[in-house]
């Protein structure tokens, strides 16, 4: 390594540095004030039996912008991972394999062998954002009960009075006074529960899928590229179409930019595209189309973390 390069990628690892740290920054800002935030809307959302319509829009505002907040998290999470890799290359590439990135111990500690639950930074923070939007979807669905209560009321039908009488029947602890009230809180609250740990195993399952597609069509898309030129690539419609599905761009867009570098002298292409390995060659190739990072696709496509 000349030390051109070697400076260039000092540089970069400061930088690189300085993100991680900015990241996390945020995100315990983030867990700081949400929780605060949440409880104490929720509170007055709630405050007192009467339901109003003003406790369903502050409940649903503070819903929305939790979610909003949990989604947030989840792309710094995202560039939270391409931080690490990447520090982890520089790393090794500057002959520092044992390095703070590089080798990062994992979570290892469980609760409970036979179902595990990782004490790691994402099981927290999940847990946080899904007990913030339970507490908010309680006084969404407190409302929905109550104005729905007030409906059997008005059409003379005796529902929640069967409720109440089937809660003091239970000889249930009175830790709730056994009024309409108490049910529709109870209700809300049981819903509003099992809403979200459907939501949190639902948006899990399909973030597992969805990886595994993008995962199996980079692998695809690098392999098919090894050996082509640039100007084979833009002549190639098939490789083009999984590139723009796996940048999440219009074929358009992708089949320009491929024209664009086929047109660049060999000379002008290697400041895009690292020399190396066919693999090597082809990843980067993939990642000048697809703005993905060149490094995930080699390592996705020679399996290197067994993802696939």
């Amino acid at each position: 390594m000349n030390e051109h390069r070697r400076e260039a990628l000092l540089m970069e690892y400061g930088e690189v540095a300085s993100n991680f740290r900015h990241l996390s920054d945020i995100r315990f800002k983030l867990l700081a004030f949400l929780p605060i935030g949440a409880v104490a809307g929720a509170g007055a959302a709630l405050k007192g039996e009467n339901l109003s319509q003003a406790t369903f829009v502050l409940s649903l505002f503070g819903l929305l912008v939790t979610v909003a907040l949990a989604a947030y998290n989840t792309r710094n999470d995202q560039l939270y991972d391409e931080l690490v890799g990447r520090a982890a290359s520089i790393e090794r590439s500057l002959g520092i394999p044992d390095g703070n990135f590089a080798n990062r111990p994992r979570a290892w500690l469980q609760i409970w062998e036979d179902k595990p639950w990782k004490i790691d930074h994402r099981t927290s923070v999940t847990t946080i954002y899904a007990a913030s939007s339970a507490l908010w979807l309680i006084g969404v669905f407190a409302f929905l009960l109550e104005a729905s209560r007030r409906l059997y009321i008005a059409a003379g039908l005796p529902y929640f009075e069967a409720l109440r009488h089937l809660y003091v029947a239970a000889g249930l602890p009175y830790f709730l006074t056994p009024d309409a009230a108490s049910a529709i809180f109870l209700l809300a609250t049981i819903l509003s529960t099992v809403c979200v740990l459907l939501g949190v195993k639902a948006l899990g399952a399909q973030r597992k899928k969805q990886a595994n597609r993008l995962r199996t069509q980079a692998a695809e898309a690098v392999s098919k590229a090894v050996g082509l030129s640039m100007l084979a690539v833009a002549d190639t419609p098939p490789l083009l179409s999984l590139c723009a599905q796996l940048g999440g761009k219009k074929l358009a867009t992708i089949a320009a930019r491929a024209k664009y570098y086929s047109q660049l002298t060999p000379k002008s292409l290697s400041h895009y595209i690292q020399s190396g390995s066919p693999l090597v060659v082809a990843a980067h190739t993939i990642a000048l189309l697809t703005d993905l990072p060149a490094r995930w696709l080699f390592d996705t496509v020679t399996n290197r973390t067994g993802a696939l």
